[in-house]
């Protein structure tokens, strides 16, 4: 999520929608907290940088099957 405040009272009053934060916004504020912890900043940008490598092999291999692209999406624990 950006901050856009319009979010915020769509999804208070339709509890059906499940916000998703943006990962390029997610990692944006992880960059800007380095000076707090930088250890555990550059751990989570690096599995995030897993996730857009799994991003990236998924749109250039577009004969990719759901199940293949469940299994190369395990999760991730930060």
């Amino acid at each position: 999520m950006d901050g856009y405040e319009v979010y915020n009272s769509v999804f208070k009053k339709n509890t059906n929608v499940t916000l998703a934060a943006c990962m390029a916004h997610v990692r944006r504020r992880f960059d800007e907290s380095v000076s707090n912890d930088a250890v555990r900043v550059q751990y989570v940008v690096k599995e995030i940088a897993k996730l857009y490598k799994i991003e990236k092999h998924i749109r250039q291999n577009p004969l990719l099957t759901e199940l293949d692209i469940c299994q190369l999406s395990k999760p991730v624990r930060f």
